[in-house]
């Protein structure tokens, strides 16, 4: 784990050229906040200033506030699926750059490469992660009906339900940097994260914690430098370069925690089939 965390700063000072996939990443999360702003400020100004909402039931609600906002709501779903897309996109090519870094044949073009010819494979992982969501929202949903006859009971399985969702991320946190150190698709990515976790579970636990502690220490480092200026387009520069090395370093920790411990679990539901295919 240690070798993991410390790595992720030693690639970045060897190959800073791997900061690439985050300044494209930064640049067009930046287009898509510029196209989705205007949209975001009149749904937030009508729905939460003006208090322009449906006089529905919590139920109801949902339905009849998409319907109300039909337009802005649509535009910033839309947005939010391109910034997830531009995400793992990020994620998948970085993991492809730490698996690289064994190679010397090969660098950041080729990890960049592999992320654009593999978007299927990312808009897939999407799809997937829209259709769990969809689901965590019916049993909120559910929970949330259920609160008209038992506030207590509700509260109790709102506490399970977070449980449970922590509990899959924990599960499946390695399914995109899998996908881009094993060129897996979707299905063998999700199956072999979850095998991997086996007897790893609080490990990675503490790993996530520590990533996103050092994260936080990174970005507030950059807020407090950006301030120094005084100048607010050197502000938002600073503040991005910070971000882009957070980012980055996260994704690199976890791609080096998978290719540092691939071998330390039981075989590997996407190299038995690998073996599988071969055999046919």
């Amino acid at each position: 784990m240690i070798k993991s965390l410390i790595g992720g700063f030693a690639q970045i000072a060897a190959k800073p050229q791997v900061l690439i996939a985050g300044i494209i990443a930064t640049i067009v999360q930046f287009a898509i906040a510029y196209l989705t702003i205007e949209p975001l400020v009149n749904l937030v100004e009508k729905a939460f200033i003006l208090q322009e909402l449906p006089n529905v039931g919590l139920i109801e609600l949902p339905l009849q506030f998409y319907r109300m906002y039909f337009a802005e709501v649509n535009i910033l779903i839309l947005a939010l699926l391109a910034s997830m897309i531009v995400q793992l996109w990020l994620g998948v090519t970085i993991a492809r750059f730490a698996n690289n870094l064994r190679d010397e044949k090969k660098g950041i073009s080729e990890a960049l490469g592999f992320g654009i010819k593999h978007l299927g494979k990312i808009i897939a992982a999407i799809v997937f992660l829209v259709f769990v969501a969809a689901l965590f929202f019916a049993a909120f949903q559910g929970i949330v009906w259920l609160s008209d006859y038992t506030i207590e009971l509700s509260i109790a399985l709102t506490a399970l339900l977070a449980l449970f969702t922590a509990y899959v991320y924990v599960k499946l946190v390695f399914f995109i940097p899998i996908m881009g150190c094993r060129q897996a698709n979707v299905h063998d990515a999700l199956a072999e994260a979850w095998n991997f976790s086996v007897k790893k579970f609080w490990k990675i636990v503490l790993l996530l914690v520590l990533v996103a502690v050092v994260a936080g220490i990174i970005e507030l480092v950059g807020s407090t430098i950006a301030e120094i200026p005084g100048n607010e387009t050197a502000f938002i520069v600073i503040l991005a370069v910070f971000s882009i090395i957070a980012s980055t370093y996260s994704a690199l920790v976890l791609a080096n925690y998978y290719l540092n411990h691939e071998g330390e679990h039981p075989k590997m539901f996407y190299e038995a089939r690998q073996r599988r295919k071969s055999r046919k």
